[in-house]
């Protein structure tokens, strides 16, 4: 008859409760996974302008002790030479001693950078002739790990 049975109710109950347990302790990869926190869209909208900001504090932070003439430390004396070189790619471009005589002869000055440079090319740089600049291959992600790892 029209009449449904509530020991038919439980058994769906306990059914979906149990599938729904399973269905937690599957560890599922790729895109069907639910997504961590740092993936949901309205967090990685708020984190964009959080990582900025933290860039922009840096450069400020960087230059505030330029200007000032203030000691920079080693991190930062190299973020000033990548910048003058034109990116991280050319910095990680040069050689370990390059690097060092970089670091030891004050290049984050730019003076003392412009004279590493035309020693390095031969003639003075010039802002109108970019051919000039130092360019460099890009390397790989796992290349620059191991070196990262090696200098630790």
């Amino acid at each position: 008859s029209g009449k449904k049975s509530k020991s038919g109710k439980l058994d769906r109950k306990k059914l979906e409760g149990a599938v729904d347990q399973i269905l937690r302790d599957l560890e599922i990869e790729g895109e069907f996974r639910k997504p961590s926190l740092r993936e949901v869209p309205i967090v990685r909208a708020t984190m964009i302008p959080i990582f900025y900001g933290g860039l922009a504090y840096r450069y400020l932070k960087v230059e505030y002790k330029r200007s000032m003439g203030l000691e920079l430390g080693d991190d930062e004396k190299q973020e000033v030479i990548e910048r003058f070189l034109g990116g991280a790619a050319a910095w990680d471009a040069l050689t370990d001693d390059e690097q060092d005589d970089l670091i030891a002869g004050d290049c984050w000055k730019r003076p003392a950078f412009d004279a590493w440079l035309e020693k390095r090319n031969g003639e003075a740089p010039t802002a109108q002739d970019p051919s000039k600049a130092i360019v460099a291959e890009p390397k790989g992600k796992r290349q620059l790990r191991q070196r990262r790892k090696k200098d630790a």
